[in-house]
């Protein structure tokens, strides 16, 4: 199946199962987009790392509510470790 347009926000959830070259492959394809904003989560921890395009945004933690730049809010605090 296949979407027109841009998402306006991707989350990666990382494992030790996504190799390095994985990473940079999607990193660089959300990079390439100025605005789609990309949240990267690590399996084994409370850290989000933010960007939109290539612009890197402040970190933020699983145990807060998350909050895109355009203001939507999302809950996951019951995913924290």
């Amino acid at each position: 199946m296949k979407t027109a347009g841009q998402p306006d926000l991707v989350v990666e959830v990382w494992s030790d199962g996504n190799t390095p070259t994985d990473r940079a492959f999607l990193q660089k394809l959300y990079a390439s987009s100025s605005i789609t904003e990309f949240w990267q989560v690590e399996q084994d921890s409370n850290a989000v790392k933010c960007s939109i395009g290539e612009e890197k945004l402040p970190d933020q933690s699983l145990t807060n509510i998350l909050k895109t730049q355009k203001g939507l809010e999302f809950d996951l605090r019951y995913l924290a470790i």
